[in-house]
Formats: structure tokens, C-alpha cells, sequence
């Protein structure tokens, strides 16, 4: 058992205080014979005034016990030092997965690389891989292309999704175990996004376009780190130097909400660059136009289109590995303080009641104090 804030178990000596009221100085004076005062000190009174004490500090000592290992925050085990990558399968490269990327985009100037083109190329830079394929939105949605023959969809620059796109992706999402990153382009429609994942996947999502030159945005992502980002930074070859979590860019569309788990984060501002969505389904927020960032010019920048492709099979593989099951010992010190404060409350007040309707009281009658005390 390991403890988050060891320093707190300074207080557990605090716990010998109950014991010390024991240590009664002894008695110089004499013993004044009165029978008042024998009856009430008899041997049986004090035998029992003798356990009510040692009782009373046991259940002390046991709340102040409870109250420093609480604050101490015991931890079952302690947190392995293996990356998570350890549970995943043996991906090592993009060669294993098939890939069909969809180039939703509209291009204005002949020449110009679109962004799928540009994944394209990040995934097959020697030009010969048959893994990867690429088609246009209008062959996807008029030709009989089916998603379910491959591992990864990339829909890439999809600025207006309709109804019906999204519940083919739906249907293909359920029907698999493949999954489905929508790269968002330069500039995707944030509330047509929002209500078609609402509608469709009914993940409450939020969308939004913001600019690097603005102030910070560490409200659109959770302080702490989720299992999917240390998944991403141990499964990312070199990910200290490569600075993947500090991409050259101005403006990105990106995905947040009580709903979406972040997988990488901007580190400076704490924007969400890479998201899941729903189950399978995931976000990227940064476009390869060079108006709105340097995106292309990163060095790790085919690594980094790599490995958001092999991310969904190895979170996967992650998510279907049971978790280990530790003793909660937080349980049972919040049982065990709760046990004690009900313990000492009912102690004080049977104290209490025994010394109200005491009939040895003069201010009272014991017919008075029980009656007017309910205890009649």
C-alpha cells in the first residue's frame, strides 16, 4: 500500500491522546467517609465508569487513526511504471491497417494538395502502399464503397455533414469494430457539427473555432490527464522532442464537452487537438491549409497522422483489457470513521440521558427530568 500524501501519517502519534487521560496523578489526600459518595463510587459504578473510558478511547483512537490514513490517501498498489502501450496489441506501423480516406474537400486553385491528399501522402510516402486508399466524397456517396472493408476511416474536411452521411457512419460504427477520424478542414460548419452528432450519435458535444493568438482556452479541456491521453504520449515514438503537443498553428476547430475524451491537448493554451467523440469515432482539430497553420512543415508530422491511425485499435485493446481490482481501502477508513462518530455521539448521549434521569439528582425529581425528556 502506498500513500499520495505520505507526510500526513505525522498525525497518527495524535492517536495516544484518549490513553492519556489514564494517567491520573496519584491522590495525596485522604478519604472522607460519606455514604452519598460510596454509593456512587461504588466498586460496580467504577468497574463500569472503567469500561465506559477505555471504550470511549478506543473509539477515539480509532477516529484519529481513520483521519490521518484518510489524509494520507492510501493507494492499493502502486502505479506501475510500465507505459499502458505494454497492453497493447503488436501494431508497430500503418502497413498493418487498411485505410480509406474520403476527401470531402472543395478545392479552388489547381495544384493545390487537399488535406486527405496530404494524409495520403503522409501514410504512403514512398507512393507504393496498398493499403490506403483514396476517394472523393461524391465517389463515396455515389458509388458502392464500403467502409466496413477497411480498419480506419479518414473523412477529411467534411465542412457541412448531412443526415444521411452520418447515419451511414452510424451503421457502419455499430456493424464493427473499425473506426471513423473526421480531420477537420479550415472551416467546418460548428453548429451543423454539433446538432448532426447530437442527433445522430446523441453525444452533447461542443464545436468551436478558436485562435492560438488569444488568450489561454484551459476551460475547453479537463485539468487532468485521461487514460487516452497517456495511452497517445506512450504509443508516440520520441513524444518529449517531438512536440506534438505544440503544433505550429493559428486556428483550429476543436471538439469539447462532457461527452468527449481528450487524447491530445495543446500544452501551452490546453485546447483539445485530438477527441473522441463517441465510440469509435473520433475528432482532429487541425488543417493542413497553410492559412491557418504550418501543420505540413512539422518534421513528425507523417508520425503524427500515423499514429492518430493506429490510436482507436490500440485504445481498444486497451479498453477490452479488464482493469486490476485493488482493495479500496478508502472504503473502509470512511466506515470505520463513520462507525466511530455514530459510536462516540451515541456514547455522549447515553451519558447524557443517565445523568438526567438519575434518580440521586436534586434539582429534579426522576419522574420530572424522564417525563419532560420523553423517556417516561
Amino acid at each position: 500500500m502506498t500513500f499520495l500524501n505520505p507526510h500526513a501519517l505525522w498525525a497518527l502519534p495524535l492517536a495516544i491522546t484518549p490513553w492519556l487521560t489514564f494517567l491520573t496523578p496519584p491522590r495525596n489526600l485522604p478519604r472522607v467517609p460519606f455514604a452519598a459518595l460510596r454509593l456512587l463510587s461504588g466498586r460496580r459504578e467504577r468497574k463500569r465508569r472503567s469500561r465506559r473510558r477505555v471504550v470511549q478511547a478506543v473509539v477515539q483512537t480509532m477516529i484519529i487513526i481513520a483521519l490521518a490514513l484518510l489524509w494520507a490517501s492510501p493507494q492499493s498498489a502502486p502505479k506501475s511504471s510500465e507505459p499502458p502501450a505494454a497492453a497493447t496489441p503488436a501494431l508497430k506501423s500503418g502497413d498493418e491497417l487498411t485505410v480509406l480516406i474520403i476527401d470531402a474537400s472543395d478545392k479552388t486553385r489547381a495544384g493545390d494538395r487537399s488535406l486527405a491528399e496530404y494524409l495520403e501522402l503522409a501514410l504512403d510516402s514512398e507512393g507504393e502502399a496498398s493499403n490506403v486508399d483514396l476517394v472523393s466524397y461524391l465517389e463515396f456517396t455515389t458509388q458502392s464503397i464500403s467502409p466496413a472493408r477497411y480498419d480506419v476511416v479518414l473523412l477529411a474536411d467534411l465542412t457541412l455533414p448531412t443526415k444521411r452521411d452520418l447515419d451511414a457512419l452510424q451503421t457502419y460504427l455499430k456493424g464493427s469494430q473499425s473506426a471513423v477520424i473526421v480531420w477537420s478542414g479550415a472551416q467546418p460548419d460548428t453548429k451543423a457539427w454539433r446538432e448532426a452528432i447530437l442527433s445522430t450519435f446523441n453525444r452533447n458535444v461542443e464545436f468551436a473555432t478558436i485562435n492560438y493568438a488569444d488568450a489561454t482556452n484551459q476551460r475547453y479541456a479537463p485539468r487532468q490527464e485521461t487514460k487516452a491521453e497517456e495511452l497517445f504520449k506512450a504509443t508516440f515514438p520520441d513524444f518529449a522532442s517531438s512536440q506534438i503537443d505544440a503544433l505550429p498553428i493559428a486556428t483550429a476547430t476543436i471538439c469539447y464537452g462532457p461527452d468527449a475524451t481528450v487524447v491530445l491537448r495543446d500544452v501551452e493554451h490546453k485546447a483539445p487537438i485530438f477527441t473522441l467523440i463517441a465510440p469509435n469515432l473520433y475528432w482532429f482539430a487541425a488543417a493542413t491549409d497553410p492559412n491557418v497553420g504550418a501543420l505540413v512543415a512539422v518534421p513528425a508530422f507523417p508520425a503524427l497522422v500515423e499514429n492518430v491511425t493506429l490510436f482507436p485499435a490500440r485504445y481498444n485493446a486497451i479498453q477490452q483489457v479488464p482493469p486490476e481490482t485493488g482493495f479500496n481501502f478508502a472504503v473502509v477508513l470512511w466506515t470505520i470513521l463513520g462507525l466511530g462518530v455514530i459510536l462516540e455521539a451515541l456514547g455522549k448521549y447515553q451519558f447524557a440521558l443517565k445523568n438526567a434521569c438519575d434518580p440521586t439528582g436534586t434539582a429534579r425529581s426522576a419522574a420530572e427530568v424522564c417525563e419532560g425528556s420523553g423517556f417516561s
